[in-house]
């Protein structure tokens, strides 16, 4: 079942599609890189820069971090952006990933926050480029 996006979710989603492009090359100026590779080891300095962030209780760049494991994702395991759909998920209106990995089986959205959310609470079982790994199936 395909839910199509309404007015205000379409705006949101086109907001954040058109200005993505800018937020990362901000981020590559923050890392003081040329371009992103998503590479693992350079999406576990990311996990690691993010880490620190926490630590020192500056979480300014967390939404460079948010779109850049989105982008990895893609990178690595192919998918789009979307937008969160579903009143009761708490991923509505916000930036979910969809039709990743493997065509032949059904995903859950990736919901970016949610990672971020879980390295804040120390609840992650994994670091990110492994999960983008298992996203590949």
């Amino acid at each position: 079942m395909d839910i199509r996006l309404n007015k205000e979710l379409q705006n949101k989603l086109d907001i954040f599609v058109s200005s993505k492009g800018k937020k990362l090359s901000d981020f590559k100026k923050i890392c003081d890189i040329d371009e992103f590779t998503y590479s693992k080891q350079e999406i576990d300095a990311i996990q690691d820069l993010y880490t620190q962030s926490i630590n020192e209780d500056n979480l300014s760049i967390k939404e460079y971090i948010y779109i850049y494991i989105g982008e990895a994702l893609i990178h690595n395991a192919g998918g789009e952006w979307s937008i969160g759909k579903l009143k009761k998920d708490e991923a509505y209106g916000q930036p979910i990933i969809l039709h990743y990995g493997n065509p032949e089986k059904d995903h859950i959205r990736i919901f970016p926050e949610a990672w971020l959310y879980r390295l804040e609470n120390g609840t992650i079982r994994t670091s990110i480029s492994q999960l983008i790994e298992i996203c590949k199936e």
